[in-house]
């Protein structure tokens, strides 16, 4: 059959009702307690919330919304909520084209395994003209953010001069993004970002080709087998929160084991595996009876004990 429009519920400038608990939106399954001040029941946690006023008018003793037109959220299991102003507040003014942020680990481990490579080369492919049939759909008219990261966070920018320029994000353990969001963001549709990304792609990749037994940041230097990608992934999370949200996709080779986030060996063992028995505080008793010189006993029945013999009487 067709399908009908999601019911709306517009609350005006105040926030959707939420449980203050868990959070949970008011739905359908919310109940109406019979107490006074009435009060509603949350269908997630069992918490009881206070009733606003504008519910209460609209609200039967009986639990039924008395007018399914205002507050449709009590009736539907689906149900559209308008956005309060608050929403907003951090998003950039005007309609935007969803960004897209590339990390990449550049670690010893990376480059010896061949995925920071050949991540790298993808990435030209997209970029070169004619390299993917999908690009002017795609790529060209996304805004993109390139990140490295091994033991520290490195963020790349253009310069006015048409080369690549490097910052690197050394505090792993409460990251931030080092730059404004707008240099970090290229647009690869103009003919200098192109021309800037390709060769700086070139030269990180064989760079990278060129030193895979060593670790590799993409500024000559090297800080030992840390890798910082947690700290990398939330950079790149709070970049694109700064320019309206978008598409971030990460590629690495090792576990991330430094800075924020990081998975340490006791983190990374199964729940289901069991710890190795330890040793028993008994001591051993020999497998062989004859070995101890004893006789052997069942160990489920116990001797029968001896019955006492009769005294004989004496003659007089």
């Amino acid at each position: 059959g067709e399908g009908t429009s999601v019911p709306f519920s517009d609350v005006g400038a105040e926030e959707p009702l939420r449980c203050p608990r868990c959070r949970s939106y008011i739905n359908s399954y919310f109940k109406w307690m019979r107490v006074t001040p009435p009060r509603l029941k949350c269908n997630m946690c069992d918490h009881s919330l206070e009733v606003p006023d504008v519910f209460q008018e609209d609200m039967e003793r009986n639990g039924q919304c008395a007018d399914e037109d205002n507050h449709p959220e009590l009736v539907f299991g689906s149900c559209d909520f308008s956005a309060p102003g608050n929403f907003d507040v951090d998003r950039p003014a005007g309609a935007r084209v969803p960004a897209v942020c590339l990390v990449v680990e550049t670690s010893a481990e990376a480059a010896r395994s061949g995925l920071a490579q050949a991540a790298l080369a993808a990435v030209r492919a997209l970029l070169e003209p004619g390299g993917c049939v999908d690009q002017e759909a795609t790529f060209v008219q996304r805004r993109v953010c390139f990140i490295t990261f091994d033991s520290a966070v490195h963020f790349f920018a253009p310069t006015r001069s048409g080369r690549m320029q490097a910052v690197t994000m050394r505090d792993i353990d409460d990251p931030y993004l080092p730059m404004s969001p707008e240099a970090v963001f290229i647009d690869p549709s103009d003919a200098q970002n192109r021309t800037a990304l390709l060769e700086w792609l070139k030269m990180l990749q064989d760079s990278l080709s060129s030193t895979a037994g060593a670790p590799f940041s993409g500024l000559d230097h090297a800080e030992g087998d840390d890798v910082a990608g947690g700290a990398a992934l939330h950079a790149a999370a709070e970049a694109l929160t700064k320019v309206g949200g978008g598409d971030l996709v990460m590629f690495h080779a090792s576990t991330p084991n430094a800075g924020v986030g990081a998975l340490t060996p006791q983190l990374m063992q199964s729940p289901c595996s069991s710890p190795p028995p330890s040793p028993s505080p008994m001591r051993r008793v020999a497998s062989s009876p004859s070995a101890a010189g004893m006789r052997p006993t069942s160990p489920t029945s116990p001797k029968t004990p001896k019955t006492p013999k009769t005294p004989r009487a004496k003659k007089g």
